[in-house]
């Protein structure tokens, strides 16, 4: 986690309030997910954020471990999206070396 942590921030503003935020309407208490109250950094303006919040916290550990260039992670994150891969099908394809 802390290594997804150091690697991202860069990219994501992070607010320190709790997770989830309560909203009164109509006598009715809605829940809402702070991720989706983020700000995102303008350096990521590639970033596709329903692709990035697309895929699983361990298909992000594999593709941050085994690549290194920005534009090589948002490819195999698009890719993972796109073919729907296991996190086995991901190793196989950066050991291939797709990009």
């Amino acid at each position: 986690m802390r290594s997804f942590y150091e690697y991202w921030r860069q990219y994501i503003i992070c607010s320190t309030l709790s997770s989830k935020l309560q909203i009164a309407v109509n006598k009715d208490v809605i829940d809402i997910d702070n991720s989706f109250l983020q700000k995102w950094s303008p350096m990521a303006r590639e970033i596709n954020r329903e692709e990035f919040l697309g895929i699983s916290f361990s298909h992000h550990m594999e593709i941050l471990h085994k690549t290194k260039d920005f534009h090589e992670i948002l490819f195999y994150i698009h890719q993972n999206v796109l073919h729907k891969w296991d996190k086995y099908d991901l190793r196989n394809r950066l050991k291939e070396g797709l990009y």
